[in-house]
């Protein structure tokens, strides 16, 4: 049965040993001249530095860390993000909007799970490159419900140590294929380059 694709980031489910994601997260923040807007499911990098927060905030005053949209070509990656704080002016915005200050909250544990689609562009990714690396494609989110609009680039995989993300398996769903080779398929994966760690080569 063919899957049916629904596009909507990455999502963290749980450590590589098994410990349920417990919605463990950490604060950073995008500032006024990023003009990238953001969702939820987005992988993110860090930019570099830090700024304070100026806007109606729990955390206004603070120092956090400056995080950026990871790019399709992207060599590391930081964390995905899971939320935002509140907008104090719109609480109903459900991402972030280009060139505005806002606090993400980012779940950035170098050894957690993550599940995401891959693109069924191309050749659809076989079990036997289910121990490989991969790379992202980037496309706007969902400006309704706030939903990323990155997959897994099923035309990348190979064994480099620079990709950002390492395939572990399909999920294991009824409504997931997990004989490989079909578009669409829903995989668990986890940051291979990132801020936090380094690559390895693929299998």
């Amino acid at each position: 049965m063919a899957n049916v694709s629904y596009v909507n980031g990455f999502s963290p489910v749980e450590t590589f040993d098994g410990v349920p994601y417990n919605g463990k997260v950490k604060p950073y923040i995008i500032g006024t001249g990023d003009s990238t807007a953001m969702f939820i499911g987005d992988l993110v990098n860090i930019s570099g530095g830090l700024a304070v927060v100026t806007i109606a905030s729990d955390l206004k005053g603070f120092a956090l860390p400056i995080a950026v949209q990871s790019a399709a070509t992207t060599t590391t990656a930081c964390g995905v993000i899971v939320g935002f704080e509140p907008d104090r002016v719109n609480l109903n915005l459900m991402y972030r909007a280009a060139s505005t200050q806002r606090v993400i909250y980012v779940c950035d544990a170098p050894m957690m799970l993550l599940e995401a689609q891959e693109d069924g562009a191309g050749t659809p990714i076989a079990l036997a490159d289910g121990t490989k690396n991969i790379n992202i494609v980037v496309a706007a989110g969902n400006t309704v419900d706030g939903s990323s609009g990155m997959q897994l680039d099923s035309s990348t995989v190979a064994t480099t140590a620079t990709f950002p993300i390492r395939l572990i398996k399909p999920v294991p769903k009824v409504d997931n294929d997990n004989a490989g080779g079909l578009a669409y398929t829903k995989w668990r994966c986890m940051i291979n380059n990132g801020v936090y760690k380094t690559g390895v080569l693929g299998v």
